[in-house]
């Protein structure tokens, strides 16, 4: 699968989360979407990096492995993809936080900011994004999820 095609996914992903049974990528990364003011929704999923195709990961600097996520961020309004800045981190449990350093991957139609993180088997995370739309007010995204290690 071409790095195009596994970000183009991973927007049907965002996207679709009320599509039941739409795919496997979707019942297996838990996404969702915020609806912002101006007419804006921001998009999110948050899944384990193995279920990236290695060719994908490689082209775009992701590191892939059984205990390292990702968290996928796109806002999108009526023209299309919203350029954004982001801050963020992730906790676990024992309030151990690291950095999420967002990276964009621009496509043709699509803009996505994807973040890395570790974590430890059936680990309870707390995510808090900073959301800065250029030309609009920032948003606070606090989201929580439990991650499992990559069979």
């Amino acid at each position: 699968m071409s790095g195009a095609a596994l970000l183009n996914r991973m927007a049907r992903a965002a996207v679709c989360i009320g599509c039941l049974g739409a795919s496997l990528w979707t019942a297996a990364a838990p996404a969702g979407e915020v609806a912002l003011e101006g007419g804006r929704t921001l998009h999110y999923s948050i899944f384990n990096s193995s279920m990236i195709d290695p060719g994908a990961a490689a082209q775009h600097n992701l590191v892939r492995g059984a205990n390292r996520g990702m968290i996928n961020i796109a806002v999108l309004d009526a023209e299309g993809p919203v350029p954004l800045a982001l801050r963020g981190s992730v906790k676990n449990l024992i309030g151990q936080r690291s950095a999420l350093d967002f990276v964009e991957v621009s496509e043709p139609g699509a803009l996505y900011y994807i973040a890395g993180f570790i974590f430890g088997h059936e680990d309870l995370l707390d995510f808090d994004v900073e959301v800065i739309p250029q030309d609009g007010a920032a948003h606070q995204l606090q989201l929580q999820q439990k991650m499992y290690l990559a069979p």
